[in-house]
């Protein structure tokens, strides 16, 4: 198989997926591969799920049928995210037409298949998304310790992992520097950050 030089991502869920998926093209941008508007003209379809309710897995299985049912020869198709976290190999026997499948959290597996060298542009933080408009998304933390019986969270994220200040400062001024003009703090839970890092939560931050 030829190395992939386009990509088309599709994203379901949350604000904190937008933030991952945009970690990921940062990643994939980096490494010379380019966006595609439309699946048919991608060498690697890239699906980010999400599977915190069934609502949400019955769209992402809905997307990822739609996509394997027109892709092409030679085409990739990559899932990945939350859903795949909790039922990959139930999703892979489900569309036999999906080439990898990885968890959440595994972006620098994905680049790395797609042939980015991923060390080379390692330092790209996951925390903050691209600006669009006049606000931007910046995940403080990934993860959570609560261990709530109805919550599916700490199985897909596992525990909590708190950014640390310094780098949510450096990031929140470059989406500042981009435009934005307001920025939303994103978590599984917001209220725990730095609990992880052994300071009480909004310590460290002016």
């Amino acid at each position: 198989m030829s190395i992939p030089k386009t990509y088309h991502l599709v994203t379901l869920g949350c604000p904190k997926n937008d933030v991952d998926s945009e970690h990921l093209e940062r990643m994939l941008t980096g490494g010379r591969l380019e966006p595609v508007d439309e699946p048919s003209a991608a060498d690697a379809i890239i699906v980010n799920t999400c599977g915190f309710i069934e609502q949400s897995q019955a769209e992402s299985m809905e997307t990822v049928h739609e996509l394997a049912a027109g892709k092409r020869e030679g085409q990739q198709l990559i899932v990945a995210g939350c859903m795949t976290q909790l039922y990959g190999n139930q999703v892979r026997q489900d569309v036999p037409l999906i080439d990898h499948v990885f968890g959440a959290g595994e972006w620098q597996q994905v680049a790395k298949l797609l042939s980015v060298d991923v060390d080379a542009v390692f330092d790209i933080p996951e925390t903050a998304a691209r600006v669009d408009g006049p606000s931007a998304y910046l995940k403080i933390s990934d993860g959570c310790d609560a261990p709530c019986t109805f919550c599916v969270i700490p199985k897909i994220k596992g525990k909590l992992r708190s950014a640390p200040a310094g780098l949510l400062l450096r990031e929140a001024r470059r989406l500042v520097d981009a435009g934005a003009k307001e920025l939303v703090l994103v978590a599984q839970d917001t209220t725990a950050w730095g609990e992880d890092l052994g300071m009480p939560a909004a310590s460290g931050l002016p």
